[in-house]
């Protein structure tokens, strides 16, 4: 009888973030040149499209704000008026 074991061993990596590691990156662009380029002009877009969103967010919320103090500067103002008539 053979009785060997065998063992095997499992590495996985992880990251965060819109770019890759150092390591990764360089890795990329050896397997396939000009990828680390496609890459950063993936990032790039993506920044730019979340910097948009976001602007747009800005901007409604901060025009339901005042939509809402208007609204509420009427009610309370008609209500005002109501008690005194």
């Amino acid at each position: 009888m053979n009785n060997k074991s065998q063992s095997q061993d499992r590495m996985a990596l992880s990251f965060s973030g819109p770019l890759p590691p150092a390591n990764q990156f360089a890795e990329y662009e050896h397997t396939l040149p000009g990828a680390a380029d496609r890459i950063l002009a993936l990032a790039e877009k993506e920044m730019e499209h979340r910097h948009q969103n976001e602007e747009v967010i800005v901007k409604k919320s901060m025009s339901l704000g005042g939509k809402g103090q208007i609204f509420s500067f009427n009610y309370c103002f008609n209500r005002l008026i109501l008690c005194f008539y």
